[in-house]
């Protein structure tokens, strides 16, 4: 963007490398825009950059002859999940913006910052909430009312000279020429002055369809389980593919656009599952932010032991987390329990470890009372809905794995896992119902 410009009122996601750069919203050597009450999420770099006298085929170098930036102001904005593929970053972001004389001044305010996380095989400087590069060319900007959580810059232990911060200045002429007023990083934060109004206002349209943010077929054979909307494929330990499918084709399959084959054509399942995440997803954490539902089939006749389906609960998270399995009863059970040992529990009737497929659903509605609400579906048909306990919090240990849990102090996954057969396996960032499930007719 240059100048004069107004980005309100916006959901900017899955942001990726464009040309030479990556953001949600990047003013390059332009002033007076304002971008404000947005959603920015999932941005392999930035949510937000702004640079000024900036060579465009160059940004290692600056050129005073170019516009500056001034003026810009950044306001109620909701940033998640950015600085996921990027080192040496933030998912808010200043660079070459101003000399020592002070005269260029951009505004942040009023922005919250959740979980600023790179990749496991990101060797760089782990990524900070708010970065404000360039030394002594970024002075005088100006800070207020912001909150940032669940930032990786505060684990540096990689390398040599720790910056352990969730807002860092490359020089210290950038940050003490800053102005601050009621930010998280700094003594004194006052959160209950953060605005509930961050993020898209009560005028943004709300009738679209539940985004789907993972959605494995399980269609493969001998390779890792792929996500087919391509972010949140499973590390396969064991497991073969078979000949049976659930539905064939899906009463309701997802309209989403798909970037690795075609769900709505179900050609296998797979058998005995054991398959994880290797690294922690915010996406699949229990929080008291954001709602979500899991659904999918399974298939088994297994009575002699209980049988883990899914979930983020394992020895290794210290037993917090979420669960669901199936008993030797064949009822199914939707649990959770968070760090201080309070739990929620929700149960099915029993009898469905008899040999046919059975679709199911859970869900977590962060919206449905004080605490939240979870549900349980089976075939379509809610089976039991209990009070949650809240967020969870936040604990990198919750790794989401399927037909297998760990119970090992190596993180071995080998306890309890499914005897049987599953198939299609949706995971969508809102709390869906029947109507919309993938067996709906």
């Amino acid at each position: 963007m240059k100048g004069y410009n107004t980005v309100t009122n916006n959901k900017i996601n899955d942001i990726g490398e464009l040309g030479i750069y990556c953001a949600g919203v990047a003013i390059f050597n332009g002033s007076y825009n304002e971008v404000s009450y947005s959603d920015i999420t999932d941005s392999a770099r930035y949510a937000t950059t702004v640079r000024g006298n900036m060579v465009y085929d160059d940004l290692s170098s600056e050129d005073t002859s170019l516009p500056p930036a001034t003026g810009n102001k950044f306001e109620y904005l909701k940033v998640t999940n950015c600085s996921q593929d990027s080192g040496d970053s933030g998912a808010v972001h200043g660079a070459g913006i101003n000399l020592s004389s002070g005269s260029y001044i951009n505004y942040w305010k009023q922005i919250t910052i959740d979980n600023s996380w790179a990749v496991p095989g990101m060797n760089d400087w782990r990524p900070w909430g708010i970065y404000i590069d360039w030394p002594s060319q970024t002075m005088h900007q100006d800070f207020d009312n912001i909150q940032i959580t669940n930032t990786q810059g505060l684990d540096q232990s990689h390398k040599t000279g720790q910056y352990e911060e969730h807002f860092h200045s490359n020089g210290s002429d950038n940050e003490t020429s800053a102005t601050y007023n009621n930010c998280s990083w700094r003594a004194g934060f006052n959160s209950a002055l953060i605005s509930s109004d961050i993020g898209i206002k009560s005028t943004f349209p709300t009738e679209y369809l539940p985004k789907t943010v993972a959605y494995w077929p399980f269609d493969d054979n001998s390779v890792d389980a792929v996500d087919a909307i391509g972010r949140y494929s499973l590390d396969r330990l064991n497991s073969s593919r078979s000949t049976e499918e659930a539905d064939d084709p899906l009463p309701n399959p997802d309209t989403g656009v798909f970037r690795i084959g075609n769900p709505a054509t179900n050609r296998y399942s797979v058998n005995d599952p054991k398959l994880k995440r290797d690294v922690y997803d915010p996406a699949f954490a229990m929080r008291s932010d954001s709602s979500w539902t899991l659904e999918g089939y399974f298939k088994t006749d297994y009575t002699s032991d209980i049988q883990y389906i899914a979930g983020t609960r394992h020895q290794a998270s210290s037993w917090s987390g979420w669960q669901l399995w199936l008993q030797t009863s064949g009822s199914l059970s939707f649990y959770i329990q968070d760090g201080s040992s309070n739990t929620a529990n929700c149960v099915s009737s029993t009898g469905l470890n008899d040999d046919a497929w059975h679709h199911f659903a859970i869900v977590w509605d962060h919206d449905d009372g004080t605490n939240g609400r979870i549900k349980l579906y089976v075939d379509g048909v809610l089976a039991h809905s209990v009070a949650g306990i809240d967020d969870l919090g936040y604990d990198t240990t919750r790794r989401f794995a399927v037909g297998v849990r760990n119970k090992d102090a190596g993180g071995v996954y080998d306890d309890q896992p499914l005897e049987g057969l599953l198939d299609e396996f949706r995971w969508s960032n809102e709390a869906l119902g029947p109507d919309d499930f993938l067996n709906d007719n």
